[in-house]
């Protein structure tokens, strides 16, 4: 099935990739086929169901080589010293190889997981269309990304929702008769459960008929044919190294997260949401170029992700007093109003606890491990 040198660019990719790593799986199943394993034994080893295992064969099969980016036949990454052009392309490449894997799962019964993960590596992606926006012709990477945020759109929903449910069934598992939860406040907080499953049924729905439609599978592709380089073409005159660059683009990110913080005032759950996107947006920037970084990166990486974990539960309880304030069936009322006050609880906790993970972000010393790590290059 294998020519020798592609199984050789294939077990050179599978031993040389971190567990995680977008298309290494298909990689392993198209490896342990080619060494005469079943169907049934590949899937098994890889813990994926069978049918996965099938399409992923019969996908090679049809395609070959070209079910997978360039990247993984050369082996390709970029360092500090090639143009920040070279960057851009790879790292548009791992971002749609992941979102290609989750597509997958998006038209799946189960698709929570998926949801959440494409939303937030549509998210990494767009922060990546920005900061490369200027280096390439004709604002090409802008209408990518305008795009990109189309679909994100439709996928909130359906992840606010399951978000809720959990929530809320958690609830109802951890709480016992010491907090007031009776047989009747369980019944009543039970139709509030199954209202918001039908809901979740109607949102995934929206966002299978919006694949089913095309765009975001053309998305892909167009975006797949620009980390090739068959689409977008560099602005000519520029060259800029990506050692070069970098700092500048992680400092920039910064400066606009400081700025933020200073308008916090009362923490208002909107502005602390504002700040989310923002230290978002220094977190995929960080990760980026992470590889090369000082070793100090990986303690500031900590630190921001904690944070933006503290302030995507605040978010979440948002969100989901608004969603309670637009449910408009009266019978749902006294579910409502046994929900409610924990939500809010949980929220006001959020707020009192944020000073001290935002003073950790915002410390002389989180900025001097920044420092020490952007100075390598």
């Amino acid at each position: 099935m294998l020519a020798t040198e592609e199984r050789r660019q294939l077990l050179n990719f599978v031993q040389n990739s971190p567990p995680g790593t977008p298309y290494l799986r298909r990689a392993r199943i198209i490896l342990l086929d080619d060494e005469g394993a079943t169907q049934e034994s590949i899937a098994a080893e890889l813990q994926v169901p069978i049918t996965r295992v099938r399409q992923m064969l019969r996908a090679f099969k049809r395609e070959g080589a070209s079910l997978f980016p360039k990247a993984v036949w050369s082996g390709a990454g970029f360092g500090p010293e090639e143009p920040i052009t070279n960057a851009a392309r790879q790292i548009v490449a791992v971002l749609v190889a992941w979102l290609e894997e989750y597509e997958i799962q998006l038209g799946e019964e189960s698709m929570v997981t998926a949801v959440h993960e494409s939303r937030k590596t549509i998210r990494k992606l767009r922060t990546g269309l920005r900061l490369f926006e200027p280096y390439f012709e004709n604002q090409i990477l802008r209408s990518y990304r305008k795009r990109a945020r189309k679909f994100m759109r439709r996928l909130a929903r359906s992840r606010d929702i399951a978000v809720f449910l959990l929530n809320l069934e958690a609830f109802v598992v951890e709480s016992s008769d010491s907090i007031g939860l009776s047989d009747q406040d369980r019944l009543l907080l039970d139709d509030l459960t199954n209202y918001l499953r039908s809901r979740q049924s109607a949102a995934d729905a929206r966002v299978k008929e919006y694949l089913d439609d095309g765009k975001y599978r053309r998305l892909l592709a167009d975006l797949k044919a620009f980390a090739d380089g068959d689409n977008g073409q560099a602005v000519a005159e520029n060259a800029t190294k990506v050692a070069y660059v970098a700092p500048v683009m992680i400092y920039q990110k910064l400066e606009r997260v400081r700025t933020m913080g200073d308008r916090l005032e009362q923490l208002q759950p909107e502005k602390l949401h504002a700040l989310r996107i923002t230290c978002k947006e220094l977190r995929y920037t960080l990760e980026f170029f992470e590889g090369f970084l000082g070793p100090d990166a990986n303690e500031c990486l900590e630190t921001t992700r904690l944070l933006l974990l503290h302030l995507g539960e605040v978010n979440d309880a948002r969100v989901h007093l608004q969603m309670m304030d637009q449910i408009d069936k009266r019978e749902l009322n006294p579910a409502i109003a046994i929900y409610r006050p924990v939500v809010e609880e949980r929220l006001q906790h959020l707020r009192d606890s944020f000073p001290s993970l935002w003073a950790e972000l915002n410390s002389p010393e989180w900025r001097a491990n920044l420092a020490s790590a952007v100075a390598v290059l």
